[in-house]
């Protein structure tokens, strides 16, 4: 069953919710929640783990809080990349 990637807005936080694979995160990958203001620059300061739940078999339900910005407009990637 496909998982959902969330992006919604609270009142200083934006919060970011992904499906996590538990056998990915076994295997040590590295999973980071980055954001930019002009999609040329990332950064994942501020950026919090809220939860990680186990949403069906095998696979995390994660969510993150992003912080907002001031200059109204933020976007939100997920990185992953193979653990050593």
């Amino acid at each position: 069953t496909p998982q959902q990637v969330l992006l919604s807005q609270g009142e200083d936080q934006m919060s970011f919710t992904y499906p996590r694979s538990i056998a990915a995160v076994v295997a040590k990958a590295v999973f980071t929640v980055e954001w930019s203001v002009d999609l040329e620059f990332w950064q994942s300061a501020g950026v919090e783990e809220v939860s990680a739940i186990i949403a069906t078999p095998g696979v995390q339900q994660v969510r993150v809080k992003v912080p907002e910005g001031t200059t109204g407009s933020r976007f939100v990637r997920l990185r992953v990349r193979e653990g050593h």
